[in-house]
């Protein structure tokens, strides 16, 4: 990568983002580290810990064989072996408060034999301020697993080095927008037939937060568990609605697990499904669930919770509930996998793959009804997913989809149901990925790539939302936007420069002040060491603005030019066009992001941004048919967010890049 190359995000106040250095090392590297000066700009210096390395490790990977990057290791430095590449993630989140404008500072690679390269990093942040998470109306809902972290750490469970143990993946899942309090009320409650035998489908169990008893007459109930942790969850930040699982067996027959009081042993006993068993256990529960969770002021946040359980199943549940205590009826929350169960419950979240055939009417009649509707995934489709084999670009686009239905957020079945030995076999009995998005570290979780960009989709979701609170529904900008992106599309330059391009302009249009600007050129795509034009065409929305001129920043140097005119003045509701002359350097992969200001007496009123693909040129000027292939998100190091080209995973080279010194290629993905 030539070193005069700017690495270039936008970042909003208050928002992060994403980006990706590659180094490749044909004779390896010991003690590589990449490090970024503190960014600076008008408001100052950013804090030192704006800016987070990380670097992406390589684990089995059971889809496609060899290996893949995903968990993102905290480390001072990494050794690369020879012939092998290693990526650098990059986090920059810009505080709340932070002054508008460009912040830069440099991104340095050494490693044991000196400085490999340096490179100018710049950060613009636009005049939009998004919302702290816990004010932001998307609603995450992923169901932790406090067991799995027991197991892993080796300790009790619900001890007090178990507790000290969550709170760190607690925390994480506020800060990333967690609203639910998911919790286990019955022993188990997601069994299924394993290799022969009806055991958990995760590798850990699920053990109840309630403690059930049986004297031989009737039956009681311990909270002491399900207490902490609702206590636990609300500390770390999550204080939203609980969800009780599970009333229902995800598969198999109904359970009853208790302590017989009278022998001390505990009992697992088969029931039917509303059977007088059946309903002389949950009538007791129901009742005294509610009693306490009113003595605690938690009945009106809680739900009883279902996953994937079909009509005629539930409505047997349902009945038994109208019957033992009714002030639970209205009270329920479903994963929903088919559209028989669209509208049996105030919570529900529908199964990605029928989700075009939920009409537009019914969530509209929820949200009128203040019945939160989400969507969800699991291993299959794969895109839009978050498993292991999906693409970063379509794990990104699930916020997307949350804006384009106008949902109310995403659920996922789990956030850390990890395997024995995640880092060696890192499935259990799904497909990789499916079971986690974080993998256990020492004293807490260990992100992803795919936690990462997902978060990023998340950020996305809060623009989208802000845009249509401030530029209305019906906004040309807004609505290109939620339509130029497609979740099921394939990955590729194509698909990230769409995504880029949408969220860019819905953000410079936020960051308007008395004007817009448009950005409009022949073609999506530009060629290698070629020179192209693009236009933009800036209208005075509120009053005459004078001396307008674009500012464009040197990308390379000398390679951005505007055409005409220099300046000129704008009258109130009328537009003026430039035209902008770009140099692609030559060794330009898969898309560049150019980025510009417009000022007004010098004062920066707006911005714009360009984002094409890059294509390679034949000898004779002329372009190949199509941009060059990005490897799928499954493949070693090629989660890389884009800008960067996709690595192999054993002695290969990157294309373009020779000789025996360790080189660097970056990517990054505008925030």
């Amino acid at each position: 990568m030539a070193a005069d190359r700017t690495l270039r995000l936008q970042v909003p106040v208050a928002g992060r983002a994403s980006a990706q250095l590659a180094v490749t090392a044909p004779h390896g590297a010991e003690d590589l580290d990449v490090s970024v000066s503190r960014l600076r700009g008008p408001g100052g210096a950013l804090p030192p810990d704006a800016v987070t390395v990380r670097y992406p490790q390589f684990i089995p990977d059971e889809v496609h064989g060899g290996v893949v990057a995903d968990p993102l290791r905290e480390a001072e430095t990494v050794d690369v072996a020879a012939g092998r590449n290693q990526a650098a993630w990059l986090t920059i989140e810009v505080p709340a408060g932070t002054t508008p404008g460009a912040y830069t500072g440099r991104v340095v690679v050494r490693d044991a034999d000196g400085e490999i390269g340096r490179w100018p990093l710049r950060v613009d942040v636009p005049d939009v301020t998004l919302r702290d998470m816990a004010d932001r109306p998307f609603v995450l809902d992923l169901w932790a697993h406090p067991d799995a972290v027991a197991d892993h750490v080796g300790v009790e469970p619900w001890s007090e080095a178990h507790w000290r143990s969550l709170r760190p993946y607690l925390k994480d899942l506020a800060e990333h927008g967690q609203r639910v309090v998911d919790v286990a009320i019955t022993e188990d409650p997601w069994m299924v037939e394993h290799e022969g035998e009806w055991r958990p489908q995760t590798w850990s169990h699920y053990r109840s937060t309630v403690e059930w008893s049986w004297d031989g007459s009737e039956f009681s109930f311990d909270y002491t568990v399900f207490d902490r942790y609702v206590e636990e969850s609300r500390k770390a930040g999550i204080d939203g609605a609980i969800h009780a699982f599970a009333m229902l067996q995800f598969r198999g027959p109904e359970l009853l697990n208790y302590t017989d009081t009278r022998t001390g042993e505990r009992v697992r006993e088969e029931v039917g499904l509303g059977d007088a068993r059946y309903r002389e256990a949950w009538t007791a529960f129901l009742r005294d669930f509610r009693a306490h969770l009113e003595a605690k002021g938690w009945f009106e946040r809680t739900r009883l919770a279902f996953d994937e359980r079909p009509a005629e199943t539930m409505e047997v549940a349902f009945e038994v509930i109208a019957e033992a205590d009714p002030a639970w009826s209205d009270k329920i929350a479903l994963a929903a996998n088919s559209l028989a169960e669209a509208d049996l419950t105030e919570f529900v979240s529908f199964n990605y793959s029928f989700l075009d055939d939920v009409p537009d009417e019914l969530i509209r009649q929820r949200r009128a009804a203040g019945k939160p509707t989400l969507f969800y995934t699991y291993y299959e489709p794969r895109l839009p997913n978050t498993v292991t084999a999906s693409p970063p670009v379509s794990t990104r686009a699930l916020g997307w989809v949350v804006e384009q239905r106008d949902l109310d957020g995403y659920l996922r079945w789990t956030y850390n149901s990890w395997p024995e030995d995640v880092y060696r076999d890192p499935s259990f009995r799904y497909g990789q990925g499916d079971e986690y998005l974080v993998y256990p570290g020492d004293d807490g979780p260990v992100s992803s790539i795919r936690w990462e960009v997902f978060r990023d989709g998340q950020d996305d979701a809060e623009v989208l939302d802000l845009a249509r609170a401030e530029l209305g529904e019906d906004s040309a900008v807004l609505r290109a936007a939620l339509d130029g992106v497609d979740a099921d599309s394939p990955d590729g330059p194509d698909a990230w420069a769409r995504l880029l391009r949408q969220r860019a302009a819905v953000t410079d249009a936020l960051g308007g002040h008395g004007v817009s600007v448009a950005v409009a050129a022949p073609e999506d795509s530009v060629a290698q060491g070629t020179t192209t034009e693009f236009e933009a065409t800036v209208t005075a929305t509120d009053e005459a603005l004078e001396d307008v001129e674009l500012a464009l920043p040197a990308w390379p140097p000398e390679a951005v030019e505007v055409i005409s005119p220099e300046s000129t003045d704008v009258a109130a509701g009328e537009s003026k066009t430039w035209r902008v002359r770009v140099a692609v350097p030559a060794d330009a992969h898969n898309l560049v992001v150019l980025a510009g200001d417009v000022r007004a007496n010098g004062a920066r009123v707006g911005s714009f941004t360009w984002v094409p693909t890059v294509v390679a040129a034949v000898a004779d000027g002329s372009l190949t048919a199509a941009p060059e292939v990005v490897a799928p998100g499954s493949r070693p190091v090629s989660s890389a967010v884009p800008g960067w080209r996709a690595a192999e995973s054993r002695g290969g080279r990157r294309h373009g890049v020779s000789g025996g010194f360790p080189r660097v290629a970056a990517g990054m993905s505008a925030g």
